[in-house]
């Protein structure tokens, strides 16, 4: 394959990134804002004669591309402070509006955090941040390698 067919794929993937951060950072804002900056924004742009943005009801859901799954979880993970299996995360990630995609989603969110090893762990009880000390009252400890020993 030529040069330029690669340096499509490898920018088709950048904007893959980027989107998927995007998306991110829409949710979490329109879970943490309490909505005056969008209201004021509305009003401006009603002043400017220009149509306000619709409502995120009007949308569709985001859909669970891997780095928004994985940037959920940890959300999630540190909002509960403690390990949770795939199955409790990916009822919360789609508790905070993210659909997740596939019969089993508890599949997909496991394969997706024991693909993202490097940020995440599972400590036995459910998965963990790995670069976070597991909770008080959380059996065991992580070795070097990110295993748990008892």
């Amino acid at each position: 394959m030529d040069q330029a067919y690669h340096k499509a794929v490898n920018r088709k993937k950048e904007l893959e990134n980027e989107l998927a951060e995007v998306q991110l950072f829409l949710l979490l804002y329109e879970r943490f804002s309490d909505g005056t900056e969008r209201e004021h924004a509305e009003a401006k742009a009603d002043s400017n004669g220009v149509e306000p943005t619709p409502d995120t009801e009007d949308f569709p859901r985001p859909r669970g591309n891997p780095d928004i799954v994985a940037g959920m979880a940890e959300a999630v993970l540190k909002d509960v402070g403690r390990p949770m299996t795939r199955g409790e995360l990916a009822r919360e990630i789609e508790n905070r509006g993210l659909t997740l995609p596939g019969g089993d989603k508890a599949k997909y969110v496991g394969t997706i955090l024991w693909r993202k090893d490097k940020k995440f762990v599972n400590a036995g009880q459910g998965y963990w941040l790995r670069d976070l000390p597991l909770p008080s009252g959380t059996v065991g400890e992580f070795d070097l390698t990110g295993k748990l020993s008892p």
